[in-house]
C-alpha cells in the first residue's frame, strides 16, 4: 500500500483502504489478502482518494482530495461523481448518515457540509478559521457526532470530526507543493506526509 488512509469496515469484516499516493481503493481481509477495488485516474496521487465510507448498497463513497470531488465506486467497480467541489475545498473525511446523505469534512475552507445522493451539498457547521476538519467517524452508540480538535470536545449530531493542528496542515501543503517538484522517477511520498493523518490528530 501507498499512503493508505481513509479506512471502513465492509458487512464482511473487510477493511476497505483509500489508498493517496497510489489513487487506489483496496479491500484488506482479516488475514491480510489485498486487492485492488478501483484505481483512479493518474496512479500516483494525482486523484489522491482520502476519505471513504460504505452505503447501505454497499458501494463504497470516496472523497478525491486532489480531484475535489466527492465519488461513488460500486464494488463491480463503476465509478461515478456524486458532487465537484469548488477549487480549494479539500474535501477529506467522509460518512454516511441514516438517511444515507453524505457527511463531508472540507478541510481548506473549514465546513462540514451534508451532501444528497443526488448531488445537492447543504453547510452543516461552519468552523472558525485554522480547525481544519479533516476526519469523520460514525458513533453508533449516540445520535451525535463528534469533534475533536486542539481545544475542546464538541457534540453536534451524527458522526465524529477529528480537527487536524494547524501545524499539520501547513505540514501536509509543504509535502505536497515538494511532491509535486520531484519527478516521477522518484515516485516516493515523504514519510511525513504518509504519517499526517495518524499522527496530528487527537482529542481532547
Amino acid at each position: 500500500m501507498d499512503l493508505a488512509a481513509g479506512i471502513a469496515l465492509d458487512f464482511r469484516g473487510d477493511y476497505i483502504v483509500a489508498e493517496s499516493g497510489a489513487d487506489v481503493l483496496s479491500r484488506i481481509t482479516p488475514n491480510g489478502t489485498r486487492t485492488v477495488l478501483y484505481r483512479f485516474r493518474g496512479g500516483w496521487g494525482d486523484t489522491w482518494p482520502l476519505g471513504v465510507a460504505i452505503d447501505r448498497a454497499g458501494n463504497y463513497i470516496v472523497t478525491e482530495y486532489n480531484a475535489q470531488m466527492l465519488s461513488r465506486v460500486t464494488p463491480d467497480g463503476e465509478r461515478t461523481m456524486i458532487y465537484r467541489f469548488a477549487a480549494s475545498t479539500y474535501p477529506a473525511g467522509v460518512a454516511i448518515d441514516s438517511e444515507g446523505n453524505c457527511i463531508v469534512a472540507e478541510l481548506l475552507i473549514n465546513v462540514l457540509s451534508r451532501i444528497t445522493p443526488s448531488g445537492t451539498r447543504t453547510v452543516i457547521h461552519a468552523y472558525a478559521a485554522s480547525t481544519s476538519p479533516s476526519d469523520i467517524k460514525v458513533v453508533p452508540s449516540a445520535p451525535s457526532f463528534r469533534v475533536k480538535g486542539s481545544a475542546a470536545t464538541f457534540w453536534f449530531g451524527i458522526v465524529s470530526v477529528s480537527l487536524l493542528l494547524t501545524a499539520a496542515i501547513g505540514s501536509m501543503f509543504h509535502n505536497e507543493r515538494s511532491r509535486k517538484k520531484r519527478t516521477q522517477k522518484s515516485r516516493k511520498m515523504p514519510n511525513s506526509s504518509r504519517h499526517m493523518f495518524g499522527v496530528f490528530s487527537y482529542e481532547t
